[in-house]
């Protein structure tokens, strides 16, 4: 008998609960769909396309939207003889234009069966040189989408660059227009003067999805995936709560759904339990955190360590101050060398952007002074388990185990949570 062999007793079409999958109709967003539909309209009629940028947190639907409405776009634009390209790309690890305009010129000429050009090697002037002639070459109108535009620190040269190439005559033949998915609601308010006024950008926010619309999607999606009456009454409605409860993330809300279908198989049962929503919850926010804290430097970890500590005594949030000091001497525990104060700050500054760190901001008027406190975003037992996951000089067995116990005395950490515990607390010691 073969050693794999197909999972039929709960999943039905696992790809359903995959974010590459798109739903033949997107549910609760009615109004953003009305609006994008308008904007978009210019292309059908052969006028110059909106410069479109589409705002909302990870998870709202702004790509899902997307790819559906220009899919819609291209059906229109073939059946009334519309010249149209779409150009697609992730601004994942870009941060120049330079390179934001090499990754576009190379889609571009991936489209065309053409080899791509190096991603180094050409001044930022002959990239642009380069996709000026391929723009030309294919003539009509050009949709330019960047999705997590907001991952690029300076982007003015390219959203000036595009939206003014055939005033400047570096185009003769295409029409232009950028389509932007940005996390950051303010991502623009960075922009050089005249970028913002070459742009002209026409806005569109999405807002999170609330409880309700998320269950709809959910159970939309769980009876594509699941065979019927495999997910228990309260799941969906469990989910849908946890997932509008951490800014109303559909994406989330799937991969919850998935996770708690994947622990029923492994536990070999033939039913989704409210119960195994509640472990995906602390499996993925385990695998999460992991993830962060191994992709941050030896410092870092560092400052995430000082605030841990604190967290397992039940003493956060710590304003910055009292952080250093408590760095200072888990340097010393672990002879590593400490950063500056300085330094010290921006290091738990860059753990908040990433949001393993929650930042607070404290005003005690004239007397008190304007300062920040920080603590951690996952709970203390979803950072431990994870700790304990990775390998790492700083999270090593000691530490995690020590300050584990803590947590617990202190009632910051429930051991019940913390299955890498060999024996209960009372035993250890």
């Amino acid at each position: 008998m073969p050693a794999f062999k197909p999972e039929t007793s709960i999943f039905k079409d696992h790809d359903v609960l995959d974010e590459e999958w798109t739903p033949e109709t997107i549910q609760g967003r009615d109004k953003e769909i009305e609006t994008y539909h308008e904007y978009l309209q210019p292309v059908i009629n052969g006028w110059k396309p909106k410069n479109i940028f589409l705002y909302g947190k990870t998870g709202v639907g702004k790509t899902v939207v997307t790819e559906s409405l220009l899919e819609d776009l291209e059906e229109g634009a073939e059946a009334y003889d519309v010249d149209l390209s779409i150009v697609m790309i992730t601004c994942d690890n870009q941060s120049t234009s330079y390179q934001t305009a090499v990754k576009l010129l190379n889609q571009l000429l991936r489209q065309r069966g053409k080899s791509p050009v190096p991603t180094t090697g050409y001044s930022q002037q002959d990239i642009f040189d380069k996709l000026w002639a391929e723009i030309d070459a294919i003539g009509g109108t050009i949709l330019f989408v960047m999705d997590e535009i907001d991952n690029i620190s300076s982007p003015d040269d390219i959203l000036y660059q595009i939206p003014r190439a055939r005033k400047n005559n570096y185009v003769e033949n295409a029409r232009l227009g950028i389509i932007a998915i940005s996390n950051d609601y303010s991502f623009t308010e960075d922009l050089s003067p005249k970028a913002k006024s070459t742009l002209r950008e026409t806005e569109l926010h999405f807002t999170a999805y609330d409880a309700d619309e998320l269950e709809d999607i959910l159970r939309d999606r769980a009876e594509k995936a699941f065979h019927e009456g495999v997910i228990e009454e309260g799941v969906i409605q469990r989910i849908a709560a946890l997932a509008a409860k951490e800014a109303g993330d559909a994406r989330l809300a799937m991969d919850l759904l998935l996770e708690a279908g994947e622990t029923a198989v492994r536990n070999g049962t033939t039913k989704v339990t409210e119960e195994d929503a509640m472990n995906a919850q602390e499996q993925l926010e385990s695998n999460w955190v992991a993830s962060a804290i191994k992709a941050i430097s030896l410092q870092e970890q560092l400052a995430l360590a000082t605030v841990l500590t604190r967290d397992c005594e039940g003493k956060s949030p710590t304003r910055t101050s009292d952080l250093y000091d408590r760095y200072c001497n888990l340097c010393k525990e672990l002879a590593r060398e400490p950063s500056t104060s300085r330094q010290m700050r921006e290091h738990l500054n860059e753990l908040a952007f990433q949001n393993v760190l929650n930042k607070h901001e404290r005003n005690r008027g004239v007397e008190g002074g304007r300062y920040y406190e920080f603590e951690l975003e996952p709970d203390v037992e979803a950072m431990l388990t994870a700790a304990h996951r990775i390998e790492s000089r700083i999270f090593d067995d000691v530490f995690v185990n020590e300050w584990t116990q803590k947590a617990i005395r202190n009632k910051q950490a429930d051991d019940d949570r913390l299955e890498f515990l060999s024996a209960p607390i009372s035993e250890q010691n």
